[in-house]
């Protein structure tokens, strides 16, 4: 299987990388950091090999979501 990549916020694997339209200039920007389509983050991606590794963090990220919201 390829290698893919998600959004370490909200694990959306809807990313793209910068272009010129972002105002990125290839090989004198920092390419790391991609758009997130859900989110709008620009953010450096999470990069699985196969999608069991994806289920567990988007299971993660799901249980930090919900540790947060029962903050006082």
């Amino acid at each position: 299987m390829k290698e893919f990549s998600a959004c370490p916020r909200c694990g959306s694997r809807d990313l793209r990388i910068p272009t010129f339209a972002d105002g990125v200039v290839p090989e004198t920007d920092n390419l790391a950091e991609w758009t997130c389509g859900r989110c709008g983050v620009r953010t450096t991606p999470v990069w699985f090999e196969d999608e069991a590794a994806y289920r567990d963090f988007l299971a993660a990220l799901e249980a930090s979501r919900d540790a947060t919201r029962r903050r006082p």
